[in-house]
């Protein structure tokens, strides 16, 4: 929706704004990285030391939804692929640029969510099988030096 508010549009026509939130997401992507690896290393500090009758609440739905929006919404990549997209089904003066614009955006909303649900699903039903902290622990550890990379990667790169 927010490609048709014209936000891709800006994004494509300004460099600046294109960098500001290509940072923006690389900055979340590395802030994650780092949250994770913490995670990682403070559980192993917990599994020498662990407190009686603790144990690690699951993350609720407010805070995955808030994260994955968060996620979306500092993706670049979606404007960019909407001002790529657009022109090759619009013209300018037939009449259907808002009903195509509205459509795609749609279609890609779904195909979002559907992938994103199949996602949470997948990871509920991995994390039920393998809720093992030293599995949580690698895992925390491998994903946030991945996300810390991506994160640099994408702040160091060239291209808006």
């Amino acid at each position: 929706m927010a490609a048709c508010a014209g936000i891709a549009a800006v994004l494509a026509a300004s460099t600046v704004a294109f960098i500001v939130l290509k940072l923006a997401g690389a900055a979340y992507l590395g802030y994650m990285g780092v949250r994770m690896l913490w995670r990682s290393w403070r559980a192993n500090e917990e599994t020498a030391n662990p407190a009686p009758g603790t144990a690690t609440a699951p993350a609720s739905f407010a805070v995955l939804f808030r994260q994955g929006l968060t996620t979306n919404l500092l993706n670049p990549k979606a404007a960019a692929f909407f001002t790529a997209l657009l022109p090759q089904f619009v013209t300018a003066h037939d009449g259907t640029a808002v009903p195509v614009i509205i459509g795609l955006t749609l279609i890609a909303a779904a195909a979002n969510l559907a992938g994103q649900c199949v996602f949470a699903v997948t990871a509920h039903h991995t994390a039920r099988l393998v809720g093992r902290r030293r599995f949580e622990r690698v895992l925390d550890g491998l994903v946030g030096s991945v996300l810390l990379a991506l994160g640099l990667k994408i702040a160091t790169s060239a291209q808006p």
